[in-house]
């Protein structure tokens, strides 16, 4: 009988750099992993950064492979869209699902199985950006 493999985890709590209105802040690239998370010095906020659309994926593939995703996102004064997008097999980021994340609701609890070999994850912004994204983010690897 084998003993069970101990797996990588990482847990991050963040307030992530906000969206401009109609723009995206990005959580998690798996193209990108070695940026996912780090901290700005000058802002003191946690994230990828943000855009006004879905990036060019990066150079690193497979780093969503076999991972669950384990996530609480809020949003406060205006709602937004938590969206993820998988990549596919020509290297361009599909939607995969969007949850409606409500201004001042209890954090959202997410749980995602990556099927794919890699993940983009996001916070969509309406017209009008909220004025706080806060998030708790656990990224397993799976046996």
């Amino acid at each position: 009988m084998s003993t069970p493999q101990i797996k990588h985890c990482q847990e991050i709590k963040a307030q992530v750099v906000l969206p401009d209105n109609s723009g995206y802040t990005w959580l998690f690239d798996s193209t990108y992993l070695e940026k996912s998370f780090m901290e700005d010095a000058t802002t003191g906020k946690c994230a990828l950064g943000k855009s006004a659309s879905v990036p060019t994926a990066g150079p690193n593939r497979g780093g969503a492979k076999n991972c669950r995703v384990m996530m609480t996102v809020s949003v406060t004064t205006t709602s937004a869209s938590l969206v993820r997008y998988r990549l596919d097999g020509a290297g361009t980021w599909q939607l995969y699902s969007t949850t409606t994340l409500n201004a001042g609701d209890t954090p959202q609890s997410l749980t995602w199985d990556v099927s794919s070999p890699d993940a983009l994850i996001g916070v969509l912004a309406g017209a009008t950006a909220p004025t706080a994204i806060a998030t708790t983010f656990l990224l397993k690897e799976q046996p």
